[in-house]
Order: C-alpha cells, then sequence, then structure tokens
C-alpha cells in the first residue's frame, strides 16, 4: 500500500498502527477500527477508519492521513 502511494508521489511514513474490534448492536467484531499515525515532510496527522474488513479498514486510514497531509 504505502510503495503505491511512494509512487504515486505520496511519501508518507506509518510511525504508529493499531487495530481494535468494534461490536455493533451486541455482534462481536462486527467492525474493525484502524489508526495510524503518518508523517510527510515533517507534518503528522492521525487517521482513522472503520470496516467490515482489516485490511480494507488499514487501506482506508492510510489514504485518510495521505489526504490530510497532501491536502
Amino acid at each position: 500500500m504505502t510503495s503505491m502511494l511512494y509512487d504515486a508521489g505520496f511519501h508518507i511514513e506509518i510511525l504508529n498502527f493499531h487495530q481494535q474490534t468494534v461490536s455493533e448492536n451486541g455482534i462481536h467484531a462486527a467492525k474493525i477500527a484502524t489508526f495510524v499515525l503518518c508523517e510527510f515532510d515533517g507534518r503528522r496527522a492521525w487517521s482513522m477508519a472503520m470496516d467490515g474488513d482489516g485490511t480494507s479498514s488499514s487501506i482506508r486510514a492510510v489514504i485518510g492521513a495521505a489526504n490530510m497531509l497532501h491536502g
């Protein structure tokens, strides 16, 4: 994922990564929340995303950070 961003000109470094399952309406692990701390050009931003799949949640969180840092 980060190599794809790097190749596209978004040189982002992931400094911290955490995932947590979130229950919804009593259903355990209904969603996965991903939190990432990313850095670009000396600036840092936290981003968070939720999805039913850990990989999708991670991708969404990193894209969110890229949008904040490059926006």
